[in-house]
């Protein structure tokens, strides 16, 4: 099922990968790490098209590689063996010789592999909001595996706990309550270009 549409939602086309590609070139990524509800996805497109980059949505790959939608991934495998199936396709999208923009799962900062990965091969963009901010963008969203139990606000805020440590570690973190998605793209490009 696809993510629920943003004001700042453009239509691109997503990069291709191959897992043998060399990670010379790695170091220029552009990776956009938070909650769910932060904006990555919206804010990595936005950025891919005025910047004509590719633009990569690891979640969007997992589906399509799996031949199933997160949710369903979820049900069927649990947690544990999506984030292993996570990782796989993190790794290899990390390999691509291309510079691209990459929008992450929020919970892919929980595997100690992954960060070392993603603060590896880019230039990491934390993208912050608060648990009232995040529920209100994600609230009529049915592709939410972890909100579908108890409390969403509870669990978007112990969840925002959990890993806002790992967050915090990001080159650039940008606090999105207020801002909108070109406001957003904006200040994280002038932070990227001085260093790429």
């Amino acid at each position: 099922m696809p993510k629920k549409a943003s004001p700042c939602n453009v239509v691109i086309k997503t990069a291709k990968f191959h897992p043998m590609q060399s990670l010379q070139h790695q170091h220029q990524h552009l990776i956009l790490i938070g909650m769910m509800g932060s904006g990555k996805t919206s804010v990595g497109r936005l950025l891919a098209v005025s910047h004509r980059l590719p633009f990569i949505d690891t979640d969007h790959e997992i589906e399509q590689r799996a031949g199933s939608s997160i949710p369903d991934l979820f049900a069927a495998q649990g947690e544990a063996a999506f984030r292993e199936i996570e990782h796989k396709i993190l790794t290899t999208i990390l390999q691509g010789e291309e510079r691209a923009v990459i929008s992450t799962g929020g919970g892919v900062v929980v595997n100690g592999a992954n960060r070392d990965l993603l603060w590896k091969s880019g230039f990491v963009v934390y993208l912050k909001a608060d648990p009232e901010t995040l529920l209100g963008r994600v609230s009529h969203d049915t592709n939410r595996p972890l909100l579908k139990q108890g409390d969403p606000l509870q669990t978007l805020t112990k969840l925002l706990e959990q890993r806002a440590p790992f967050y915090e570690h990001a080159h650039l973190t940008l606090q999105v309550n207020r801002l909108n998605c070109r406001q957003i793209a904006g200040r994280i490009w002038a932070h990227y270009s001085k260093r790429h």
